[in-house]
This record gives C-alpha cells, sequence and structure tokens, in this order.
C-alpha cells in the first residue's frame, strides 16, 4: 500500500488530503477529514495501524508532528511549538520520534554595494520579516511582511529602520507589497475574501480595494507598470496546473492574459526599471506533468504589449531574482555555499558577485528606487534533534 497526497481542486486556497493507494488494483482511500496546506515527511508503523508525519493546516501555522490512524482516520496532534518541524524517522517498535525542530530568525539589512557599507535595520525576530514582500515606495518608505499572531500582515518604516506602522490587519494574509510610482496607492496580494486576489489600498493602509476576482486560481507575484496605470501578476490554478502572466487595470476590472496563448507555464515577472523589458520565468507543462525547463525569457514592453521580438536566456537562476539598476543584468539570490547576491549580465551571461556574506541565509531582496541600495532579508535557521517516546505507540 502507498501513501499519497493530492491537491484538491476548487478551493480559494491550495489544499492537500492524505490518501493511501492500492498497488493492486489501483484504487484511491482518502484518511481523515482534514485538509492541509501542506504535509510531508510520512513514516508508517510496522504494523501498518498508522502514520506519523509533519504538516500544517494553514500558511500562518507552524509545521508540527501528526499521528494518523489508519483505518480510522483519526488524528492526533503529537508536537505544539512555534518552532517549525523539518524531519522525523519512527523506531522499529514504534515507540520513539527522531525528529528536527528548526526555528528560522529574520531580520532587515541595508547594503551599499558602492562602499560595502552593510546596516542592520530591524531586530531578529521568528516573524518572517520580509520573507513574503519587500520594496520600497517612491518617497523611500520601505514595505515589508510580517507575521502577526495567526496573520501575516504589511508594514512600512522608514529607510533607516524607524517609525515602524501596520498598515493591514485582521484581515487573513496580506503580503507582496509594491507602490505605485505616483505613491498614490500600495497594490497586494491577500486572501481576506477567502481567495488569493490583487489589492489596492492608499499609502496609509486606508480603503482597500480588491482588483481582481480568480476563480478556482490564486493570483499573486505582482509588479506595477511603470506609469503607475497596470498591475501585472501571475494567476495560478488552485489545482496547481497552468500558471499564466496576467494584467489588471489599477482602477480595477476584466483581468486580461498579458502573453499569448501557449503551452508554457509562465511566473515570476519582473518589469525593468524602464518599463520597457518583462523577464519571467518559463516551464512546459505537458500532459498534467510539470517539466521544469529553467529559463528567463525577456519580452520588450510598449504601453502593456507585448513586443514580437523577444529573447530567451537559458539561466539557472531562483525564481527570486530581479532586475538591476540600468537595466543590463538580473540580480539573484546564489545559494551556492553561503547565500549571496550576483548579477548575470543580459549581454554576456557574465556573473558578477555583489555581497560577500560568510554566514547566514537569503529569503528576500529588493532594489531601492534610485538603485543605490540594497534591501536584504537575512536568516538563520536554528536546529536541534529531538526525541520524543511514547509507551502507548502514539496511539
Amino acid at each position: 500500500m502507498l501513501l499519497s497526497v493530492f491537491k484538491l481542486e476548487n478551493e480559494p486556497t491550495p489544499k492537500i488530503q492524505i490518501a493511501t493507494a492500492e498497488l493492486n488494483n489501483k484504487t484511491l482511500q482518502i484518511v481523515g477529514e482534514k485538509t492541509w496546506y501542506n504535509a510531508n515527511f510520512f513514516e508508517w508503523f510496522n504494523d501498518g495501524t498508522g502514520i506519523v508525519f509533519i504538516g500544517k493546516a494553514n500558511l500562518s501555522e507552524t509545521m508540527q508532528i501528526w499521528h494518523l490512524s489508519f483505518p480510522s482516520g483519526e488524528l492526533r496532534q503529537i508536537s505544539s511549538d512555534t518552532s517549525d518541524y523539518a524531519s522525523l524517522s519512527v523506531s522499529a517498535d514504534g515507540n520513539t520520534i527522531v525528529a528536527t525542530k528548526v526555528d528560522v530568525i529574520s531580520s532587515i539589512w541595508s547594503f551599499l554595494p558602492n562602499t560595502k557599507e552593510l546596516r542592520q535595520l530591524t531586530g531578529e525576530s521568528r516573524t518572517l520579516v520580509g520573507g513574503r514582500g519587500i520594496s520600497q515606495t517612491p518617497d523611500g518608505k520601505i514595505l515589508y511582511s510580517k507575521k502577526t499572531g495567526k496573520e501575516i500582515n504589511i508594514f512600512a518604516m522608514d529607510e533607516n529602520g524607524g517609525n515602524e506602522k501596520q498598515l493591514t490587519a485582521e484581515n487573513g494574509f496580506n503580503f507582496e507589497p509594491i507602490s505605485t510610482s505616483d505613491n498614490r496607492f500600495i497594490v497586494f496580494s491577500s486572501n481576506r475574501d477567502n481567495a488569493y486576489s490583487v489589492w489596492k489600498m492608499n499609502t496609509d493602509g486606508s480603503n482597500a480595494v480588491r482588483l481582481t476576482k480568480p476563480e478556482n486560481a490564486m493570483d499573486g507575484q505582482l509588479q506595477v507598470t511603470g506609469d503607475s496605470r497596470n498591475v501585472v501578476f501571475a494567476r495560478q490554478k488552485s489545482d496547481g496546473g497552468k500558471s499564466n502572466l496576467m494584467k489588471v487595470s489599477i482602477d480595477g476590472g476584466k483581468a486580461e492574459p498579458l502573453l499569448p496563448e501557449s503551452k508554457s507555464s509562465d511566473l515570476f515577472s519582473q518589469i525593468s526599471p524602464d518599463g520597457n523589458q518583462l523577464a519571467y520565468h518559463t516551464f512546459e507543462v505537458d500532459g498534467g506533468i510539470s517539466n521544469f525547463k529553467s529559463s528567463v525569457k525577456i519580452v520588450g514592453l510598449n504601453k502593456m504589449n507585448i513586443e514580437k521580438s523577444s529573447k530567451e536566456i537559458e539561466l539557472s537562476l531562483d525564481h527570486n531574482f530581479k532586475w538591476s539598476p540600468g537595466g543590463n543584468s538580473l540580480t539573484y539570490i546564489n545559494k551556492l555555499g553561503t547565500d549571496n547576491l550576483w548579477s548575470v549580465s543580459l549581454d554576456d551571461k557574465k556573473e558578477k558577485q555583489i555581497t560577500e556574506f560568510n554566514s547566514g541565509n537569503i529569503t528576500n531582496f529588493a532594489w531601492s528606487r534610485n538603485g543605490k541600495k540594497l534591501f536584504i532579508v537575512r536568516g538563520i535557521v536554528n536546529s536541534d534533534l529531538i526525541l520524543i517516546k511514547d509507551t502507548g505507540k502514539f496511539s
């Protein structure tokens, strides 16, 4: 018997259920009624009476250890921590679990590439500060996401890290904040109406207005055009299928595809500083199975119309890349060894190291509006090996 997970369709947010698959007749049997945002590291007990695994029901929760009886589907939570669990294994007699518990401690820093000046702007915390979005407004404020209780909210602070102000509250998950160039609105992604949609609000956080209404899909990965008139975003089907780049007016209305129809799945778009080019990840979707082709495509933009002449660059870039100042290269996180920021030229593909960190990791970053400074979200992962014993075999 094989344990399996599958995504639920017609759900506003990605959800999965746990099921067993009979290898002989290839039938599926759902185990338990609970749905999950994430679930992994499944371990069967040797006698087949149940499993233990790591999972969480919602984005804002931490990954905890659970026991699921089979075939009854009775569920019991084994751990209850503010930390995440990253892996586990079960002893042969089923009485002992060895698990890895991790804490992610992050903070926001500023870095001047010309002088190598590095400055910490926020204190270290477990709030995943900046991990789900960081950018700068035209008047110099830093916008960023931060976990508050069971929510993710948007905050603003001065360029030097002072005068923090919370802009959203009591409305679920709000992230990926980005300001329009005219500094009239902040555009962001939110699930406050039970679907991940594109929203806008005034710069003080007031008057939030929904711009898109996806059906069985999620809208995110936002960009605003240089003229402040349109929002570019990725629409991902809730079942994990093909994603498309879309555009919608800053005033709302019908969202439309940005690119011509194709077999490719397109996401993680970035508009160049001059607004004349669009870079994005693209990969083919064949028969419902995604075969990832690590490539970045660059297309010309002319008043939100895609120019016919475009070039495709074969680059093994992390999805978190940004245009460098000047628009002649892309900045990305190089995770070979210690995380550092590098740039790659679009002309000759030559790479250049920007930061020289010798510890920690980078979870997000953004260039300042004037292109002279980087805002970097740095993190430290602390891990501990945990031994959990239960004379009742966790049942």
